[in-house]
């Protein structure tokens, strides 16, 4: 993007114009060019934004509308003690969403196991969204867990389910519950906490979430309930 930059200054030069602002190199470096598609391996796609794995591994989101691409991070390894990274990430629109989690290899205050999960706008690189998953009574962990299910809506709305392996559910102490969460207009919630549905008893699956425009749903006791996101 430097190279840009320098470019920009021999075209104005050309034209007799020698003032070039330096702050379009420090914005450009933040930034690529989206690539041609047949030299990366598209992971996500849609109509207005795609996300590919780069040449050392690393995950970037493109956004057609500007030509932009902005570092995601690379793949989260998870039997890789000291590990750092994304979960497969969801697209609708512009807008990506994934979990970044942190791994040490020793977790303590200083240094916290951590899953958050994190949304951005692909057309700026801007983060909308960074939270955890949900509200941790460990002081070594940020988060309650990696989350199970994960949907972002097209304006930038994001929904996931998580189990509280940290406490029992309700009265039952070899159980956890589930935790829907969602983060719209409205702010950061939990929706819905169940048993987690194991081997066919009753409570919320924790697969089930979707999202079909920005209406979310879920399976909890075997009915699918529910929710407008706004």
């Amino acid at each position: 993007m430097r190279v840009w930059f320098g470019v920009s200054c021999a075209v104005l030069a050309a034209c007799g114009v020698f003032t070039c602002v330096a702050t379009s190199s420090a914005v450009a470096a933040r930034h690529e060019v989206c690539p041609t598609r047949r030299h990366v391996h598209v992971v996500e796609h849609d109509l207005r934004a795609e996300v590919y794995q780069g040449y050392y591994g690393e995950l970037k989101g493109c956004s057609f509308a500007t030509g932009r691409s902005y570092p995601l991070g690379p793949y989260f390894e998870a039997a890789s003690q000291g590990s750092h990274g994304i979960s497969p990430p969801v697209l609708a629109g512009n807008y990506v969403a994934y979990q970044l989690i942190h791994q040490p290899f020793e977790a303590e205050p200083s240094d916290p196991t951590s899953w958050y999960i994190v949304v951005r706008d692909l057309r700026s690189g801007r983060i909308v969204h960074k939270e955890p998953t949900g509200t941790s009574s460990e002081p070594a962990e940020i988060g309650l867990n990696e989350a199970s299910s994960l949907v972002v809506s097209d304006t930038g709305a994001v929904a996931w389910i998580v189990i509280n392996r940290q406490t029992s559910c309700q009265t039952k102490p070899e159980r956890h519950c589930a935790q829907v969460h969602v983060i719209d207009r409205d702010g950061a919630r939990v929706v819905a906490e169940a048993l987690a549905e194991e081997f066919g008893t009753l409570g919320i699956n924790v697969e089930s979430l979707r999202l079909r425009g920005q209406t979310l749903s879920w399976l909890q006791d075997e009915t699918r309930k529910h929710l407008t996101l706004h």
